[in-house]
């Protein structure tokens, strides 16, 4: 893993849908993966706990993606909800994917 150049200050929020991790007692950050994620804010995210390969993700937007774990665009991106997606998860095996939102 190599440092990210753009450390953020404490408190920055990230953008983008980064996944970093800090090392205790250090300020250095390491980049992990980026990803498109949605068009605002990303609400919920849940990752396969099977095979840890998948990972679906509910926003501000009202959609829900699904990508493979290392790929840096969603593999499948699913409309429908009327409001906010607000939880997200997939059944035992993998093959079912079941999203919430107040709205419907």
């Amino acid at each position: 893993l190599a440092p990210h150049n753009g450390a953020r200050r404490r408190g920055a929020s990230r953008a983008r849908g980064d996944v970093a991790h800090a090392e205790m007692g250090t300020k250095r950050a390491y980049r992990l993966q980026e990803f498109a994620a949605h068009t605002s804010a990303v609400n919920c995210l849940q990752i396969g706990r099977k095979s840890s390969g998948v990972m679906v993700t509910g926003g501000e937007d009202k959609r829900v993606n699904l990508f493979a774990v290392g790929k840096p665009s969603a593999i499948l991106s699913m409309a429908g909800h009327q409001s906010a997606v607000e939880c997200v998860t997939f059944d035992s095996n993998e093959e079912v994917v079941v999203a919430g939102a107040p709205g419907g």
